[in-house]
């Protein structure tokens, strides 16, 4: 969520948006957090339609923002469809950004309409065109770190064939020996996943174990505790094991380690099917969760949810992400996801 950089015209402002949410907003309001010049914070959330309390939306979003304590000024950005002579949506627009004045502790300091392919400066009442952010010296610094972003928030989760019953009988016995004695399985667990090979090392048989390890509540979230630590976590230790999978400020993620497993989780979704792709889509959600990316975040909970609508760890991190919860990792510079 956060990431100090400096921007040199509206363009940079706006080229840092996308690479920090991962997609390029659509139908969205973006608030950005800034100490001094320094832009940070990357707040979304979908556009008020037209016609409701823009209100209760700006108190929404000043509550979820001002979670990043250090920052003294904000910058905002509406990505509406084109508009044309929709003068309602426009009032609405004015109404939100007046709204969103009064409620953020600090000040406005710019705000943005991105439509039709213009951006329009509401500080200055000047224009210009969407392709001067893409050209921007900031896109093109990103561009060269290799910092991209995809064209949408569509998220493209794999499907997997029916699974063979030779790889069921596998799954069946590998699961029934993490769930026979659950502390010696959640340690097992730690061990795997922490020694786990590189993505490319990986056989057919190796994401089976994998994905059997993660069935049951206990052994997945040392899994994913596993995953964001770069340490393994001692045996006994609960605390710490609590503190990463909450995304607690007392401990610091691994986010290049964290990246490979990423991988990981995506080819177990390749093989996964029915219940046994609950624990790795959530999981995938969580880490996004972790990353301060709600919208992705949600893709990954909503499809868990459809599979089980009970599936206890989807509900809860869907209810924090409703909420507009933010991850304590992703307020602070030393913790946040560095970028794509």
């Amino acid at each position: 969520m956060t990431s100090p950089l400096k921007a040199g015209s509206p363009a940079d402002l706006l080229a840092f948006v996308p690479v920090q949410l991962g997609f390029w907003p659509e139908n969205s309001l973006v608030l950005i957090s800034m100490q001094g010049k320094l832009l940070r914070a990357v707040l979304r959330a979908d556009l008020p339609p037209v016609g409701s309390n823009t209100a209760e939306t700006a108190l929404a979003l000043s509550a979820m923002i001002s979670s990043d304590v250090e920052a003294d000024a904000y910058l905002g950005a509406i990505y509406a469809p084109a508009m044309g002579d929709a003068s309602e949506n426009a009032s609405h627009y004015r109404e939100l950004i007046s709204d969103l004045e009064l409620a953020l502790p600090h000040e406005l300091h710019q705000m943005f309409i991105v439509s039709g392919g213009m951006v329009l400066n509401m500080a200055e009442g000047s224009a210009f065109s969407v392709e001067e952010i893409h050209s921007s010296p900031m896109a093109l610094e990103f561009m060269m770190m290799g910092r991209g972003y995809a064209p949408d928030s569509t998220t493209m989760i794999p499907t997997a064939p029916e699974l063979p019953h030779s790889d069921l009988k596998i799954l069946a016995k590998v699961q029934g020996a993490f769930n026979e004695e659950v502390d010696e399985g959640v340690e097992s667990v730690k061990n795997i996943w922490h020694s786990c090979p590189e993505v490319n090392e990986l056989d057919h048989g190796g994401y089976l174990i994998l994905l059997a390890s993660v069935q049951n509540r206990e052994c997945r979230d040392a899994a994913l505790a596993t995953i964001m630590s770069a340490e393994r976590i001692p045996e006994g230790d609960e605390d710490t094991m609590a503190k990463f999978l909450i995304g607690s400020p007392e401990v610091t993620p691994d986010w290049e380690r964290a990246a490979g497993f990423v991988k990981v989780l995506h080819n177990l979704l390749t093989i996964a099917t029915g219940r046994f792709r609950l624990a790795p889509l959530t999981m995938m959600g969580v880490i996004e969760w972790y990353k301060g990316h709600g919208t992705y975040c949600n893709s990954y909970l909503s499809e868990a949810l459809a599979i089980d609508p009970d599936y206890r760890l989807a509900v809860l991190m869907n209810e924090l992400n409703i909420a507009g919860y933010i991850c304590p990792w992703a307020t602070t510079p030393e913790t946040a996801f560095p970028g794509q």
